[in-house]
């Protein structure tokens, strides 16, 4: 039965033939039209995408994220979009539920979980899979959750920004447009071990590094490269460059995962006291966030001492009764 165009999907994509034929096959009974942007394809990507019947549009890559979404929204019919990438999936018994949203008049924005699978922790709630997400979870034991806008009006002063990690957040508080929050899981395998992960790891360092050099009071993108920097061994690097973007804060710990970062960062360095000085101030600024009481659960556990270590798991289970990576330390002790 014919219905009226309402859902327009939105991907970009580069050298993922057999990911992005999975996603416009799985989802097809979901979307109503399909905008592909590529971004220089090597593989059979494009022609995937015109065989699907998606609009596919060439842009060469700028090392730019943002820049390639937004090609692609300019040539969005419908009156919603929905943003995905190639590594993800939603359950069909969640098409309803976003059919329902988009049968109404466009006008607010949809943050979406989304569940990113991974082999371990790698910062962040970790979350056991339930048995009812095993068919998407491709093995992983447990997600990381995010929560960004995925689904939002067709609205032509509606764009992303930023060159990694884009989002739309800016235009949405310039539009004054209201953010629910869906119920709708996006279910993410990106971060699973595959033949393009040591590639897009080289490539979102450089962009992260970019971020950084473009916006350098963006404690959240400083944050994120610092990651990047120890992961590569850097840690000398990783502290400056944090340290520069701390300096702006009025006193320690308002920001607390650039701090908690510069904790872990201290404590690989050896330098205890300046970790445990932090550590004890975001803690007071921030309570109710759960990775301040992992975090110094586990900074103790690390040093041997399990009695201060109960203390902080006692008081985070308080208050994070069902976390996971709590239980997770609580064994440890």
């Amino acid at each position: 039965m014919h219905r009226d165009p309402r859902l327009t999907l939105a991907v970009i994509v580069k050298d993922e033939a057999d990911l992005l034929s999975g996603l416009l096959r799985h989802h097809r009974d979901l979307y109503d039209e399909v905008v592909v942007v590529d971004t220089g394809s090597r593989d059979r990507s494009r022609a995937v995408a015109v065989a699907s019947g998606a609009k596919v549009l060439d842009f060469p890559w700028i090392d730019d994220f943002a820049a390639a979404r937004n090609h692609g929204l300019e040539q969005a019919k419908c009156p919603w979009v929905l943003h995905m990438d190639c590594d993800e999936r939603i359950s069909p018994a969640d098409f309803s539920g976003i059919r329902a949203i988009v049968e109404q008049k466009a006008g607010r924005c949809y943050e979406l979980p989304i569940n990113n699978y991974a082999s371990h922790p790698q910062g962040g709630e970790w979350s056991e899979v339930e048995p009812s997400d095993l068919a998407f979870a491709m093995g992983a034991p447990g997600f990381m959750r995010t929560q960004p806008v995925r689904l939002f009006p067709n609205l032509p002063g509606l764009r992303f920004h930023g060159v990694i990690h884009e989002n739309l957040r800016p235009d949405i508080i310039a539009l004054g447009l209201p953010v629910e929050r869906g119920s709708q899981v996006i279910h993410h395998t990106g971060l699973l071990e595959n033949q393009g992960l040591q590639r897009r790891e080289v490539l979102y360092a450089r962009l992260l590094e970019k971020k950084a050099s473009l916006d350098p009071q963006n404690l959240d993108g400083l944050t994120e490269y610092a990651k990047v920097l120890v992961s590569q061994g850097n840690l000398l690097k990783a502290e400056e460059l944090l340290s520069r973007g701390l300096a702006q804060e009025k006193t320690m710990g308002e920001h607390a995962l650039a701090n908690l970062f510069m904790v872990e960062i201290h404590a690989r360095q050896e330098k205890l006291p300046q970790a445990l000085e932090r550590l004890t101030l975001t803690i007071h600024k921030h309570p109710n966030h759960l990775l301040c009481w992992v975090q110094a659960a586990a900074l103790h556990l690390a040093q041997g001492q399990e009695d201060i270590a109960r203390i902080y798991l006692t008081q985070g289970r308080k208050l994070f009764p069902s976390s996971a990576i709590l239980k997770k330390l609580e064994a440890k002790v």
